[in-house]
Formats: C-alpha cells, structure tokens, sequence
C-alpha cells in the first residue's frame, strides 16, 4: 500500500504495522498480561446534565409540532 493512502477505518479497526512479533526463545520470558475490569463511576452532576439535556431536547420537539 503507498504511504499517505487513506483508508477507511472506524474506532473498533486494528491496524498493525507489518513488524513480526519478536520470538522468545532462549531465557528471555515473554510478558505477561493481567486481565483488568475498569468500572468508571458516573458523577451525579453529569446524570443531572443529561437529563436536562433530554429534558430540553423533548420540549423543542413539542414546540416544533
């Protein structure tokens, strides 16, 4: 593919670089990777935000009927 091609991807597309992965024989160990579950906890300010946001979004609609 020529470089500066523009391709389409979308946020869930991997893109690799064509480099192998390295090989891990001899005494060095390859890394290991640890499963990790990140919850985010949503303000109460930003659950107030979108409910006004709904809120005021359903009154146009009922203005513009």
């Amino acid at each position: 593919m020529p470089l500066g091609m523009e391709v389409g991807l979308d946020r869930g597309d991997i893109v690799l670089d064509g480099d192998p992965a390295p090989s891990w024989k001899g005494t060095q160990q390859p890394p290991t990777f640890r499963s990790m579950s990140i919850v985010a906890k949503r303000s109460p300010i930003s659950g107030t935000a979108e409910l006004l946001l709904v809120h005021t979004l359903e009154m146009e609609a009922e203005k513009s009927e």
